[in-house]
């Protein structure tokens, strides 16, 4: 759903609110050892005045972080009767699945335009 309403030279095309649908055309996990995961998607069709419109537009390529942190290593003391974790001088890094926060904005371009009546109030 559109989150702001839509103008195009001062005139609204889209209320907010507005459905918009659209396609995953790429997604794959990620793998620990290799790489972050990432999705890669394209808005479909937008419904205006009851009518569904085909839309093209940009691909949007989201990718997981990737980053490096501190391994960390089980010890045993041999005075303590548990393990305890110590860190160790090596760096591991880690790579994640795409995560999308709710408050994200997601911007996409149309790659072809569309013809839409504007009604003249």
């Amino acid at each position: 759903m559109l989150e702001e309403p839509l103008f195009v030279s001062a005139h609204l095309v889209a209320p907010r609110g507005t459905v918009i649908k659209g396609r995953i055309l790429e997604a794959k996990p990620s793998d620990p050892a290799e790489e972050a995961g990432y999705l890669r998607l394209t808005l479909t069709s937008i419904s205006l005045a009851g009518k569904t419109l085909p839309l093209q537009t940009s691909h949007l390529f989201l990718k997981g972080a990737t980053y490096e942190r501190e391994s960390v290593l089980p010890v045993q003391l041999a005075s303590a009767s548990t393990a305890v974790r110590v860190p160790s001088s090596r760096m591991t890094q880690v790579h994640e699945d795409v995560g999308i926060p709710s408050d994200r904005r997601l911007i996409f371009r149309l790659s072809q335009a569309i013809s839409v009546q504007i009604a003249n109030k």
